[in-house]
């Protein structure tokens, strides 16, 4: 059994919150899965620097097929129910508060609040789309992967592909506050986090082997 629901599963079978994922030109793209209040389908995610979206989940990945040829996918999160619900709400109403949250690949200082209340950190500090769904789930007081994940030098090329489009988005001061800063943060990729996010609640936080491991199916079934 995949830890990716079938392709031909509705994402309006969503228990209240789940992931999705999808291939692009340059790597996987990762976005929170939820039931909207109006029991329509939502998908919340970091589309780039300063653009959170809530997109219809179905109008959007027939915007994956025509952009990428490639199927938007799914999979449960292992919250509880009673939890999920919970953050199902709490998600329905993150744009209300229109988060300004920066791109970046050092995620150190930003952070939500227990309501999901963006918290921004340092100049070039950010988050990406797969640590704008570590980070919410922290805020939100369950921490889905543990702070192991090492510095992976093949996600230098990554990195260097996203500042050509990001110098269309943010200030110079943001870019060069990214530049300067030496000290690489390690990369969670959406693969990794999609497979930490689906694991049941009592193994969270999952650690970087485990996801790793499991994030190779995901590849898989996503190929």
């Amino acid at each position: 059994m995949g830890l990716l629901e079938p392709v031909d599963r509705p994402f309006a079978d969503v228990q209240e919150v789940g992931v999705v994922i999808h291939n692009t030109d340059i790597g996987r793209h990762v976005g929170f899965l939820y039931r909207r209040p109006d029991s329509s389908t939502g998908m919340l995610h970091l589309a780039f620097h300063h653009i959170l979206k809530d997109d219809e989940v179905y109008q959007y990945g027939e915007w994956v097929k025509n952009q990428y040829s490639s199927q938007l996918r799914w999979a449960e999160l292992g919250l509880p129910e009673d939890s999920k619900v919970v953050l199902a709400a709490i998600l329905s109403q993150v744009l209300l508060g229109n988060p300004q949250i920066p791109f970046g690949f050092d995620s150190s200082g930003c952070a939500f609040s227990h309501n999901l209340e963006f918290i921004p950190g340092p100049v070039g500090k950010g988050l990406t789309c797969a640590t704008f769904i570590t980070s919410t789930l922290a805020g939100y007081g369950h921490p889905v992967v543990k702070d192991d994940w090492p510095v992976r030098p093949e996600d230098k090329a990554w990195e260097d592909q996203i500042f050509v489009p990001l110098k269309s988005f943010a200030s110079q001061e943001h870019i060069d506050a990214m530049i300067a800063d030496t000290k690489r943060a390690p990369r969670y990729r959406p693969e990794e986090v999609v497979a930490a996010a689906n694991q049941p609640f009592s193994e969270w936080p999952i650690n970087f082997v485990d996801a790793v491991s499991l994030a190779e199916q995901i590849l898989n079934e996503l190929a």
